[in-house]
């Protein structure tokens, strides 16, 4: 989907929303109990009520960005396509093989 000088970037990014992600959901919540508390809505079930529309939110944006299809090698000028499959243990080996996505997966990991 990402040209090969924006791909190291695009995964960076994404590696990084995941914990990102995860931690603003405890601060958001946070924040949100102590909002409800001075209301006099009550207290920690807040936290449970204000992270999932924030979910939905993110999932709807993502339908409505995201592109649905687009032919692999598209960002690179490969616009012909050819239908082959590969097994899993050969892209396995071509995944190692790249040394920013081994960095980023072993440090989210």
């Amino acid at each position: 989907m990402f040209h090969s000088k924006q791909r190291d970037f695009a995964m960076a990014l994404f590696f990084t929303a995941i914990p990102l992600g995860s931690g603003l959901g405890y601060v958001v919540g946070s924040k949100m109990v102590y909002l409800a508390r001075l209301m006099g809505w009550g207290g920690w079930e807040w936290s449970l009520r204000a992270t999932p529309p924030l979910g939905f939110f993110s999932f709807i944006l993502l339908l409505i960005i995201m592109p649905s299809e687009v032919p692999r090698g598209y960002s690179d000028g490969l616009l012909v396509q050819t239908k082959y499959e590969t097994k899993f243990i050969h892209d396995i080996k071509y995944l190692l093989k790249h040394k920013s996505f081994c960095s980023i997966t072993g440090g989210s990991t």
